[in-house]
C-alpha cells in the first residue's frame, strides 16, 4: 500500500493514545475512573482526561465527580481540574485532595537558545474557585469564592 501524504495540522491530529481504569481518593471517601491519553504522531500535542466518581461516603453531590484535564504543546499548556482526586491520598497523612475547581494557561519562550547557554520565560494564569484549602498549602482551611494567581518565571 502506498504512503500517504498529507498536511500536519499541529492541533487537528490527536489520537487515543490509551486509557486505563484509576483509582482516587478524595477526602475520605474512594472514587472510580478512568483515564485517557491523547497525542499527535509527533508528540508535539499531549492531551490526557482523568475522570472518576465517588459513589460511597457522606459528600454533597456537588463533591462526587472529580476531573482532571491537560494539555501540552511544545510552548502552549492547558490544566483544568474540579474537585481534585488523587491516588495517593489513600495512603499518606497529607491529603492532596480539594473540593473547587482550576483553570490555568500558560506558555513557555526560548528568550537564548544557544547552547549550552539557555533562558526560557514562564508565564502562566490560575483562576481557582469554590475552594474549601489553600492550593499550595492544603492543611490551610479557607471559603475562597474565585483566587487568580499569575506565575512568571525565568529558568536555564
Amino acid at each position: 500500500m502506498p504512503q500517504q501524504t498529507r498536511r500536519y495540522r499541529l492541533a487537528g491530529g490527536l489520537k487515543r493514545e490509551s486509557f486505563y481504569p484509576v483509582f482516587q481518593g478524595y477526602k475520605e471517601t474512594s472514587a472510580i475512573g478512568m483515564r485517557v491519553n491523547f497525542s499527535d504522531p509527533l508528540q508535539f500535542n499531549r492531551a490526557s482526561v482523568v475522570a472518576s466518581y465517588s459513589p460511597a461516603g457522606d459528600l454533597p453531590q456537588s463533591e462526587r465527580v472529580h476531573v482532571k484535564a491537560n494539555y501540552e504543546r511544545y510552548d502552549w499548556r492547558g490544566f483544568f481540574e474540579l474537585n481534585a482526586a488523587d491516588f495517593y491520598d489513600f495512603f499518606g497523612p497529607t491529603k492532596t485532595s480539594r473540593k473547587g475547581y482550576v483553570i490555568e494557561v500558560g506558555k513557555k519562550h526560548s528568550l537564548i537558545f544557544d547552547l549550552p547557554r539557555r533562558l526560557d520565560l514562564d508565564i502562566s494564569g490560575r483562576i481557582s474557585g469554590n475552594l474549601d484549602r489553600l492550593p499550595e498549602a492544603q492543611n490551610v482551611p479557607v471559603n475562597v469564592d474565585r483566587l487568580y494567581t499569575l506565575d512568571v518565571k525565568l529558568s536555564d
